[in-house]
């Protein structure tokens, strides 16, 4: 996480799995955006998917894509080592 944090690889908008970004926090932050495009008269729409079924198989995830984008990231040896193995 410290070297993901250091390299600002994660956007702001990624929730899951991180210290002080909680759901609730998502939610407040949601709330305030559709809030303050409503108070200033804005079209405001909201699309919400769910991709748990994506992810319910192994079959789903390229491994080679995914250890490429660990490599592109800068993630080197024996922790590369790790998830290729």
């Amino acid at each position: 996480m410290n070297f993901l944090t250091v390299y600002k690889i994660l956007s702001d908008n990624q929730f899951g799995f991180r210290k002080h970004y909680s759901t609730e926090y998502a939610l407040a932050l949601l709330y305030d955006k559709i809030s303050s495009s409503i108070d200033k008269h804005e079209l405001t729409i909201g699309i919400f998917i769910d991709f748990s079924k994506a992810f319910d198989t192994v079959d789903t995830v390229n491994h080679q894509t995914l250890l490429d984008k660990l490599y592109h990231y800068g993630i080197r040896g024996i922790p590369f080592n790790l998830f290729s193995s």
